[in-house]
């Protein structure tokens, strides 16, 4: 029987030697609220900032000792893998395989005195309040007409790619909010990334003044739960939407 295991910058727990002392805990994030109190009211006031917070958990684990082995230069090398990213990277946790988490591994990571063959220590990560289907994070071509479906209950945040012929101006309407794109940007390839909230060009050039104001404000694309009807003309070439399923983590 294989040991539950994680894998983070493309490597496993294992190859480590590393096993997880205890089980995954699970714990859902919690709303990111502004508390507020006013004069004369016996209450407190509930502003919502319509997001979540992270969920920072930590990992208890038990790094195994071979012969022969310096434990001090593995531990070394197991915090290099684990700090090789200082942003979040995709976390895979063996027991849920079709989905994974956006985690950072943050804080030291302390180790007590060395045992017997193994060292035992905790490390300390902070995950994004939301789960990513794994099948939502590879792109799917999109045509005019055409729908995607999104199988989770919370919105998601898309990555659209297409080239931009500039003959005319282009438009791209998702669930009938309309983006434009203005023919004077020029032909190209061009991006438009929801998880951050910016459109560009291909080369970096960042163009989301031009592409994500809408009548509706500054508004980056998102795929709500069920049917999301996609209408594009002649001038939006060969789009492709990476879709980002997701759900809330625990």
């Amino acid at each position: 029987m294989i040991e539950p295991y994680f894998i983070m910058n493309n490597r496993k727990s294992l190859d480590f030697d590393i096993k997880l002392k205890q089980g995954f805990e699970l714990i859902l994030s919690s709303d990111d609220v502004l508390i507020e109190t006013a004069p004369g009211l016996n209450r407190r006031l509930l502003i919502s900032r319509d997001r979540k917070d992270d969920i920072e958990r930590s990992l208890s684990v038990r790094m195994k000792k071979n012969r022969g082995e310096n434990i001090f230069l593995k531990f070394q090398r197991v915090g290099e893998w684990l700090k090789e990213n200082s942003d979040y990277t995709d976390f895979y946790f063996s027991e849920i395989p079709d989905y994974f988490y956006k985690a950072v591994c943050l804080g030291s990571i302390t180790a007590p005195k060395e045992a017997a063959g193994w060292l035992d220590f905790q490390i300390p990560f902070s995950f994004q309040p939301y789960m990513f289907k794994s099948s939502g994070a590879f792109p799917i071509s999109v045509t005019n007409g055409s729908s995607l479906n999104n199988p989770e209950s919370y919105f998601s945040e898309p990555v659209l790619s297409f080239y931009f012929d500039a003959i005319a101006n282009g438009s791209i309407i998702i669930n009938g909010n309309l983006f434009q794109v203005d023919k004077t940007i020029g032909k190209g390839n061009i991006t438009i990334d929801s998880t951050v909230g910016i459109a560009y060009r291909e080369g970096g050039q960042n163009i989301s003044k031009s592409i994500l104001i809408t009548q509706n404000g500054y508004q980056p694309p998102k795929l709500q739960p069920g049917k999301n009807k996609f209408y594009i003309n002649s001038a939006i070439q060969n789009l492709k939407v990476t879709p980002n399923w997701r759900r809330l983590a625990v």
